[in-house]
């Protein structure tokens, strides 16, 4: 049972400690020179600007996403003009590709075509010399043995 009283003087002790301490480190609102009404001026005042303050982060945050969408549709506008001019580009050169092809194979065309006017002249004439020769050969005997052996006949 001593115990018991020693332990519950103790806690009496720390409490009435604890009170006295208390009061020494709050002051009272009429002691620190502000009215109640002036307290909760200031109170709203602070919550005021607080508002205000997360209306121009708000603002300032909208702004910003404006700002980022704007670059992105600005950016991606230059991108599919770049993607135009490409495949204008690419278009372009293809077509003129093409171009180049067909005209060198119209040029090679045209470039032979003398040539093969002049090798079917050139095997008609043939033909004629040796029809002539074949009938000179019915009229020589010796023309037509020498066409015999060369294979003409």
């Amino acid at each position: 049972m001593g115990m018991k009283k020693w332990i519950l003087g103790f806690i009496i002790i720390i409490l009435i400690v604890g009170c006295s301490l208390k009061s020494g480190w709050t002051q009272s609102v009429s002691e620190l020179g502000v009215s109640p009404k002036e307290l909760i001026e200031r109170l709203t005042r602070i919550e005021e600007n607080q508002k205000n303050l997360q209306r121009q982060i708000d603002d300032n945050q909208k702004n910003l996403q404006r700002q980022i969408d704007d670059n992105q549709k600005s950016l991606q506008r230059q991108i599919d003009e770049l993607k135009n001019v490409m495949m204008w580009g690419f278009g372009m050169m293809w077509t003129g590709m093409l171009a180049l092809m067909g005209f060198i194979l119209w040029d090679r065309r045209t470039a032979l075509l003398p040539t093969i006017h002049a090798l079917k002249e050139l095997v008609l004439q043939q033909k004629k010399i040796e029809l002539a020769l074949q009938q000179y050969a019915t009229k020589e005997i010796r023309f037509a043995q020498a066409m015999q052996v060369a294979g003409l006949l």
